[in-house]
């Protein structure tokens, strides 16, 4: 774990007042347990942070923030500090012509195999789909 993260996570529990054993009984884990993360021995769970910040009363990111930002561990995946390079390969369907694409699905549907009704249907949720797409987007 990171070092910083470790000795954040130790003060914090001084700061509370709590030993590693007290703070062990509040968790459910045993004092080893504390004493490794507080070492950088080894990582608490998602659920252990979790109840670390409800406790301390801090939010989770500020829990994991180091100096470069949010912890780099393995299992975090921030696309914002990933090497250019690596950026680059990442599929960005943004401006692809889904439209396009549509439109012709409904007339090959429509006129060939007369299946206006499907044809329709697809055509329609279409627009739908799109709103979804920009939806998830903007979340990110």
């Amino acid at each position: 774990m990171n070092r910083e993260i470790a000795d954040r996570l130790s003060n914090l529990r001084k700061q509370n007042g709590l030993s590693p054993e007290e703070l062990a009984a509040k968790l459910g884990l045993t004092h080893k347990i504390v004493s490794d993360w507080e070492q950088g021995a080894s990582s608490p769970d998602v659920d252990n942070l979790i109840s670390l910040s409800e406790l301390y009363h801090i939010s989770f990111n500020d829990l994991l923030k180091t100096k470069k930002g949010l912890n780099q561990g393995d299992d975090i995946v921030n696309f914002a500090h990933m090497p250019a390079e690596k950026q680059k390969k990442r599929v960005s369907l943004r401006g692809f012509p889904f439209g396009m694409i549509i439109t012709f699905i409904y007339l090959i549907l429509g006129l060939f195999f007369h299946m206006w009704g499907t044809a329709w249907v697809i055509f329609l949720t279409f627009p739908i789909f799109a709103g979804i797409g920009e939806y998830l987007h903007h979340r990110q």
